[in-house]
């Protein structure tokens, strides 16, 4: 009679993965406010220089324009489409979420070192579109208009983490 199957262990990460999440997170945001200082500069009369740009990238600039990036979007700070109470709704659900999706990838049987990567973007993602909604009363920033709709970095960032993180959960329920 065969005794009882044990599932492998979660292997470890090193304190190295777990600094790769980390600051792929910081990475995220860095270029977020990059992103948000950029857009100031380029379209707002208000904030011509980098230096007060920077003074005030968590906040709604406003009388601002809209400039071509790169030819596949519009520059231009704006809000993001869901503000006031929603907007802080929003913002603590998109903690919850990176809180629970961390836990649950930290249980699986089958991490790797790029699910630490993506849960720095999912984190970073979080804290792009959460803190500028904390500060500002539930109203989210956005710098990029796609075909109208207005995103922002931790827009596509969150995106990517969903599709990484859905599909490893797929693999990892197969497993």
């Amino acid at each position: 009679m065969a005794g009882p199957s044990v599932a492998p262990s979660a292997p470890t990460w090193s304190i190295g993965t777990w600094l790769e999440g980390v600051a792929v997170a910081a990475w995220l945001v860095g270029c977020d406010a990059w992103v948000k200082i950029t857009a100031r500069v380029a379209t707002c009369p208000s904030t011509p220089s980098v230096g007060e740009a920077a003074g005030e990238v968590w906040s709604l600039p406003t009388g601002c324009g809209d400039t071509d990036f790169w030819g596949i979007a519009r520059l231009s700070p704006t809000e993001a489409m869901i503000g006031g109470d929603a907007g802080m709704g929003v913002a603590v659900g998109l903690l919850v979420l990176a809180t629970v999706v961390s836990v649950l990838v930290i249980r699986w049987r089958w991490r790797t070192r790029a699910d630490a990567a993506a849960l720095g973007v999912l984190w970073g993602a979080a804290i792009v579109g959460a803190v500028p909604r904390l500060l500002g009363g539930g109203t989210g920033l956005a710098e990029l208009q796609l075909g109208g709709m207005p995103i922002g970095l931790g827009d596509l960032g969150l995106l990517w983490a969903a599709l990484w993180l859905g599909w490893r959960a797929v693999a990892e329920a197969r497993a």
